[in-house]
């Protein structure tokens, strides 16, 4: 039976996801007969132009981040409500 590979890659920025993709090519060199699932909300199309490799592809936001207006400016009540449900006694605490 081949290895299986299962890696949750957050979508915080293609330098992040390119080096991870890097780090699993070099794992794919290794093990050419793994199988690989990739969990992300990196679109299928971006991880396909870095990988040699068949993959299970499994799109799913997995961290949301910090919801910003620029460099300088974030929105603490955005960013609750995209990560879930904040509760409400809070909610009167953030700016948005």
């Amino acid at each position: 039976m081949s290895p299986h590979l299962y890696i949750a890659l957050s979508g915080h920025g293609l330098g992040h996801i390119t080096r991870t993709l890097a780090v699993i090519q070099e794992l794919i060199t290794l093990q050419p007969k793994m199988q690989l699932t990739i969990a992300t909300n990196t679109p299928q199309m971006v991880l396909q132009s870095y990988l040699d490799h068949l993959f299970n592809y499994r799109p799913v936001a997995l961290d949301v981040g910090v919801v910003q207006k620029d460099i300088a400016i974030l929105f603490e009540f955005r960013t609750a409500v995209a990560g879930g449900h904040p509760p409400p006694l809070v909610l009167r605490n953030f700016r948005s």
